[in-house]
C-alpha cells in the first residue's frame, strides 16, 4: 500500500480540488483541515468507506460517525429539524456546531451506529466547503485521531498516532499547524428538550439564549 499524497493547502486550486474529488469518487479516504482539527473524510453514503474510516480510527462500529454537508438545505434532505434545531442551524451554521437529529432519508446503519439519529453540520472552513460543493453526497467529518487519542492539529500528530496505518489514506491536505480550538459543540434534539453532549466553541449560554431558554 502506497503512502498518502501530501498536498500543501497553500497550493489549493481547482486542479487539486478535482484530484481530491476523484479520490472521493473512488471511495478513497482523505484527511483535511477544518475549523477545529484535522478530519478524516469520504463518501458518507458508501458502506465500504464507512468501514474504512472506522478501521482507520480503530473505532467501535456502534459509535457512529458525523457528516458535513454544503448548507442547511442539504441537511434538510437527510434529517428532521424541529423549531429549536432550525434556530440553532440558522444562527451558528456554517460553524462548529454538530446537531444530532432523526434521520429522514435512508442512511447506512454503520454511519449512525445503528441509531435512528445522525450527527450533521455545515463547516465554515473554505476547503471543507469546496469539497462539499464538489461532490453530490455528504462527507464523513470525524476527527482524524486514533480512537481515544487527542484531536490532531498537525500532520506530525497524525503520523505519531497512526504510523503505518496512515497508508490507508489516499490524500492528506496539509494545512500546517492548526489553532487548537475545541471540537464542535455537540447538541442532541429530543422530544424532552435540548441536550449538550459535548462542550465546544459555541457555549451552552449562546445555545440556550438562541432557543429562548
Amino acid at each position: 500500500m502506497a503512502p498518502p499524497l501530501f498536498i500543501d493547502t497553500h497550493l489549493w486550486n481547482e486542479k487539486i480540488l478535482s484530484q481530491v474529488g476523484r479520490a472521493l469518487a473512488s471511495n478513497e479516504l482523505i484527511i483535511a483541515p477544518t475549523e477545529t482539527s484535522y478530519m478524516v473524510s469520504g463518501n458518507a453514503l458508501e458502506e465500504l468507506v464507512i468501514r474504512k474510516v472506522l478501521q482507520f480510527k480503530k473505532r467501535p462500529i456502534d459509535f457512529g460517525l458525523t457528516v458535513v454537508v454544503r448548507n442547511l438545505e442539504a441537511a434538510l434532505e437527510m434529517v428532521e429539524f424541529n423549531n429549536y434545531a432550525l434556530q440553532l442551524a440558522e444562527a451558528f451554521w456554517p460553524g462548529p456546531l454538530t446537531l444530532i437529529l432523526p434521520c429522514k432519508s435512508p442512511i447506512p446503519p454503520n454511519l449512525t451506529g445503528q441509531r435512528p439519529t445522525l450527527g450533521i453540520r455545515v463547516s465554515n472552513h473554505p476547503i471543507v466547503q469546496a469539497l462539499c460543493h464538489a461532490v453530490p453526497y455528504p462527507l464523513i467529518a470525524t476527527s482524524a485521531n486514533r480512537s481515544c487519542c487527542r484531536e490532531p492539529y498537525d500532520v506530525e500528530t497524525l503520523s505519531t498516532q497512526h504510523g503505518e496505518n496512515l497508508k490507508q489514506i489516499s490524500i492528506i491536505l496539509n494545512g500546517g499547524k492548526l489553532p487548537q480550538r475545541p471540537p464542535s459543540t455537540l447538541v442532541e434534539m429530543t422530544p424532552d428538550g435540548i441536550h449538550i453532549l459535548r462542550k465546544g466553541e459555541i457555549t451552552q449560554d449562546r445555545i440556550y439564549a438562541r432557543c429562548g431558554n
